[in-house]
């Protein structure tokens, strides 16, 4: 298989993303199961709204909120997942050059790394704060 093209990353996507996608799904699904049984939703149809607007412009961006706040946690599961499926699968990248850095004791490249990982856990972690105050401006406040 030719790791240059994209039928090459098939594989290696296949291991990564259905497990972390299913957990985001099942929290999503439960999350919109509790807005749409809310008091705001029960308001909402009170007032003639349809069901499928409901949906769309309150269940949906409650519903999110949940998973916004474990973007952190989906990404460093991601990072730490690729370390081992570019070892596996040959694909080259931060993973796999962490691997050969920590087997032949290069210190400053682990450590270029791990703090270039934390930058980006950091940046990640700070568009999902700002996404979520977007969605709820309210932040949790009554």
């Amino acid at each position: 298989m030719d790791n240059g093209s994209a039928q090459g990353l098939v594989l290696p996507v296949l291991t990564l993303a259905p497990p972390l996608a299913g957990f985001l799904t099942q929290l999503m699904r439960d999350s919109l199961g509790e807005a749409m049984g809310g008091q705001f939703a029960l308001a909402a149809r009170a007032r003639g709204e349809s069901r499928l607007k409901l949906f769309w412009r309150h269940g949906l961006r409650h519903a999110a909120l949940p998973a916004l706040g474990l973007t952190g946690w989906a990404f460093s599961s991601l990072l730490s997942g690729a370390v081992v499926v570019e070892a596996i699968f040959a694909r080259p990248g931060l993973g796999r050059s962490l691997l050969s850095a920590v087997l032949a004791r290069d210190i400053p490249m682990v450590t270029g790394i791990a703090l270039f990982s934390a930058l980006v856990y950091i940046v990640v972690m700070a568009l999902a704060e700002g996404l979520e105050r977007l969605i709820n401006p309210a932040g949790g406040q009554r």
